[in-house]
């Protein structure tokens, strides 16, 4: 495999480490389980040739019996001429005399070592006769099958006996065990050379990818890898790596801003504190007002730059957590109820008025909840003049429970409702830049609302009417 120019000496040992270990693990896989087929295929060899050997001698005697029951004599000579038998020795011995009737063996068969045999339990019954067992006798190292039948001739009892040796021919079991071996070693090279294959089919594009992406930085998050052709999971995996990055762009163009407005916000209120220090220490010694004057300022820009810290604070807190734990069933009537009171005390130049269609349960903090529609009434009472009015609403359907504040003052453009919820927006910086604020409390206000599981999206119309809605699943104890 070429290496990528692109690459670094340790990103480039990685691959290769990661190539030799598959194929290693892929041979060393092949190996066992040839070992495995190749012994089952020489054990399989090795019974069946055993069956082989049972059913011929079993066969033999069957043969022997039939013969002598065609009205032969067991004694007779013709009786081996008539077997023709492969390799097979046989014995008629008389069961009341024990003399070897007819045989065709000599004392290196198995017969002569009948008390060192090992008996089996296979057996066949043939034509209503005794079962013909069947035993393994092991002589001078070799292996013997012998088959045993009993039958009765002229009212005398005879046994006769078959016996074959059983071990493969050593020329054909050495020349089968020779292509077995051969076949194993073709198998594990053609293993290797189609995992290092299959690698470089895995690894070649993963290395274009990550060469793409290597091209990506911080300072340019605007480019994208090309999702070429049809590569099955790669081309998900591509378009996977292409969303977060777009999701990253998102979340460092935010950041981005969010320090600059960050950064802006801050300046004024700083700069206004050097101008006053520098203008007491000036002139405030020897004029009194001066001092007061910018004591007083000092003090407010101090405030207000304390908000902001704690908003900030906030919005830092509950990024990536919800921060409430205190979760207890709700009642949306009373909490919004609680809020309409409060603003009625605090703001008596408003009408506010109070409309509850329900008494449905929330499962949320209850402090999280107020102190979110206390954002909303905030910014009903800023961006409303003295005649007009801040409605408190509460209704639900079959799943959900409403909490709403409304106000009919002037309203906020289609234009301007997208960004509503984004850190340090203001609507109209000119038209409102009498208005307070420091523009976080809507990003507030989303972060409580995801943080207590509901939604919340917002209703204008322009000079007509303004509502923030929440939405939170109705919880039934």
């Amino acid at each position: 495999m070429m290496k990528n120019k692109n690459y670094n000496d340790s990103e480039t040992a990685d691959i290769y480490d990661f190539q030799k270990r598959v194929t290693f693990y892929f041979g060393a896989l092949f190996v066992v389980l040839m070992l495995i087929s190749s012994s089952f295929i020489l054990n399989s060899m090795s019974t069946a040739y055993n069956d082989v050997a049972v059913d011929e001698t079993i066969a033999t005697t069957e043969r022997i019996q039939k013969y002598i029951r065609d009205g032969n004599s067991p004694d007779e000579a013709a009786v081996s001429g008539f077997l023709n038998d492969r390799n097979i020795d046989f014995r008629i011995i008389n069961h009341v005399t024990g003399a070897i009737v007819k045989s065709n063996f000599d004392n290196n068969t198995p017969f002569s070592g009948v008390s060192n045999y090992i008996t089996v339990g296979k057996e066949k019954k043939v034509s209503g006769d005794p079962a013909t067992k069947t035993r393994e006798v092991y002589k001078d190292g070799k292996k013997y099958v012998v088959a045993e039948r009993v039958m009765y001739y002229h009212n005398e009892k005879y046994t006769i006996e078959a016996a074959k040796a059983v071990e493969l021919d050593a020329s054909y079991y050495k020349s089968l065990f020779i292509r077995t071996a051969v076949v194993d070693v073709a198998g594990i090279l053609a293993v290797i050379y189609l995992s290092k294959y299959l690698c470089r089919i895995i690894l070649v594009p993963i290395e274009k990818i990550t060469s793409m992406a290597e091209n990506i930085s911080v300072d340019d998050l605007s480019r994208r890898i090309p999702e070429e052709g049809d590569d099955g999971g790669l081309k998900s995996l591509i378009s996977t790596l292409n969303s977060m990055i777009a999701r990253l762009e998102v979340s460092f163009k935010k950041q981005s801003q969010f320090v600059s407005d960050a950064s802006h916000e801050l300046k004024t209120p700083i700069a206004v504190i050097n101008g006053y220090i520098n203008l007491m220490d000036r002139w405030g010694k020897e004029r009194p007002e001066v001092m007061q004057e910018g004591i007083d300022s000092i003090k407010a820009e101090t405030e207000n730059m304390n908000v902001l810290i704690k908003k900030l604070l906030f919005l830092a807190k509950h990024e990536n957590a919800s921060g409430f734990n205190k979760f207890t069933a709700v009642s949306a009537q009373e909490v919004l109820n609680e809020v309409y009171k409060e603003f009625n005390i605090i703001h008596q130049d408003r009408k506010a008025v109070f409309n509850c269609q329900t008494n449905c349960m929330l499962y949320a903090d209850f402090n999280a909840v107020k102190q979110l529609l206390w954002i909303y009434a905030d910014n009903a009472y800023k961006y409303t003049k003295d005649h007009n009015t801040v409605t408190f609403s509460t209704y639900n359907d079959d799943k959900y429970v409403y909490l709403a504040i409304e106000d009919d003052g002037g309203g906020i453009s289609k234009d301007d409702i997208p960004f509503l919820f984004d850190r340090f927006y203001r609507v109209d910086k000119s038209r409102n830049k009498g208005i307070g604020g420091t523009g976080l409390g809507l990003a507030i206000a989303k972060k409580l609302v995801e943080s207590l599981n509901g939604e919340v999206y917002v209703e204008s119309e322009p000079n007509v009417r303004t509502a923030f809605i929440n939405k939170f699943k109705i919880y039934k104890p």
